[in-house]
């Protein structure tokens, strides 16, 4: 089991990166609700809304609690329709931006562009404790792929020594 200290040091750097970064932004109250509405699967440019949801929404839901947000994802036949995100406003009409075949981070820059969000700005430890845990997770990318290097080589004199030392 690995240590506390590395397990709370890998949790301080998911949190330090959920709390900045694009997306971190404080709502004005005039913003009601979100809504996305996008298929299951990513088949037909619907990848840009899932990553809008994976990356972006946790942050906007971290300074933005009591903020409701709805994701439709849509099975069967509804999943060649249209991708939207819906922003709800209490004193005019609902904005609706198409998102298919966009990028996550034009969606974020839009959203936050027509919501009149305010930019959180990043706190000094936040950033430190952000930086160190995109170096963990590179050494630990790295470590895996020399690892899965290593896995390789073996399996592949196991099937050396298996065909009677023919070489490859």
């Amino acid at each position: 089991m690995v240590s506390i200290i590395q397990r709370m040091k890998v949790l301080q750097g998911k949190l330090a990166t959920l709390r900045h970064g694009p997306g971190a932004a404080i709502l004005p109250p005039n913003v009601q609700k979100l809504s996305l509405n996008f298929p299951y699967r990513n088949k037909g440019g619907h990848m840009g809304t899932r990553k809008f949801w994976q990356l972006y929404l946790p942050r906007i839901k971290y300074y933005n609690p009591t903020f409701p947000i709805e994701v439709i994802r849509r099975e069967g036949s509804d999943a060649a329709g249209p991708a939207t995100i819906t922003i709800h406003f209490t004193d005019k009409p609902p904005h609706i931006i198409d998102s298919k075949n966009r990028l996550h981070s034009e969606l974020c820059a839009q959203f936050l562009d027509i919501t009149q969000a305010t930019a959180v700005p990043p706190n000094p430890e936040d950033a430190k404790a952000a930086a160190e845990y995109a170096e963990y997770v590179k050494a630990e990318e790295a470590s895996a792929r020399a690892k899965e290097a290593k896995r390789q080589a073996k399996r592949e004199e196991k099937e050396r020594e298996r065909l009677g030392g023919v070489a490859m």
